[in-house]
């Protein structure tokens, strides 16, 4: 059900120049339960799509570069958080969060809940430059191109995203936690959605 697994005890691995699609899971999945043991992967100018769950998920990883991937078509059986509908998602909480992730250069399309989604508790800086994100929809209107909450500082440095139901939605929850925002350009959201909304839960 998983194209490419990061695999627990593994580390200096390079994912490129694939094409994964039509799978039950991840195109690219791993770190699960893996507790940092997985560790410095590039992956890098793959085609990934149609997949039930996600393009790229990232667990318990330590230094990871998601570079010049394109990736479609994400409107999963499992739709909503961490699940189908969202091309990349990093997460897993205070105790497993990815330390030092990268999302840089990519473009990412037809994802019927969010583009890009840090989930909850992640408790490092994750890094998002480069990307463009566009036709982000659902059918109530309510997918975000980028989506976080209850996260430690993001640097969101020159990102496109056009043609979605709704731009930026960063809830920054740390206490010491910042959003870094430069040179990004959001457009042509939907008729009730927002281009960027910031808040601190």
């Amino acid at each position: 059900t998983v194209g490419i697994y990061l695999a627990r005890n593994s580390e200096r691995v390079w994912v490129v120049d694939n094409h994964i699609h039509h799978l039950a899971g991840d195109c690219v999945g791993g770190g699960h339960a893996s507790n940092y043991t997985t560790k410095n992967y590039y992956i890098g100018r793959n085609i990934l799509h149609d997949a039930d769950e996600n393009a790229v998920d990232l667990k318990e990883v330590e230094n990871i570069v998601v570079s010049q991937n394109t990736m479609y078509n994400f409107a999963g059986a499992s739709a909503g958080s961490g699940g189908g509908g969202t091309a990349v998602v990093i997460h897993y909480g205070t105790t497993y969060s990815s330390k030092n992730v990268w999302v840089l250069f990519n473009e990412i399309y037809h994802a019927n809940h969010s583009g890009i989604q840090v989930g909850g508790g992640q408790d490092y800086p994750v890094y998002i430059i480069g990307n463009l994100v566009h036709d982000i929809h659902s059918a109530t209107g309510d997918a975000v191109a980028y989506q976080t909450w209850d996260s430690e500082t993001t640097y969101f440095v020159g990102n496109v995203f056009y043609d979605v139901d709704n731009g930026v939605d960063h809830d920054v929850g740390k206490s010491q936690a910042q959003l870094v925002f430069y040179d990004n350009i959001v457009a042509n959201v939907g008729p009730s959605g927002f281009h960027m909304l910031v808040a601190d839960s």
